[in-house]
């Protein structure tokens, strides 16, 4: 298995959790990914779901969903999306939790 999209450095003080493992109202941001195949990395890139992302979680479960922040400039829904995604992917999405302001 390839993995496509790599894992830029991570600040010691940051501490990565699956996607999956996050609760709702959870926002951060996505560092890297585990172990996806080029084809499922090519599909949560198009999603939106690259490394740099922001996001965050409104329901729990299978499917995860979330928001994503600043998809696209010509988002109509104003660049916050809500899409769902499959629970062996949101597995294997690493994220560094924001801390709640």
């Amino acid at each position: 298995m390839t993995t496509l999209l790599s894992t830029p450095p991570i600040p010691q003080q940051e501490a990565l959790q699956p996607l999956s493992a996050l609760g709702a109202g959870t926002r951060g941001v996505i560092r890297g990914t585990e172990g996806l195949d080029v084809d499922d990395a090519a599909l949560l890139r198009a999603m939106g779901l690259g490394i740099g992302s922001r996001v965050r979680v409104f329901r729990v479960g299978e499917p995860c969903v979330v928001a994503v922040g600043g998809v696209t400039p010509h988002c109509k829904c104003g660049g916050l999306c809500r899409i769902g995604v499959a629970r062996r992917l949101a597995d294997r999405i690493m994220v560094a939790v924001q801390a709640q302001a």
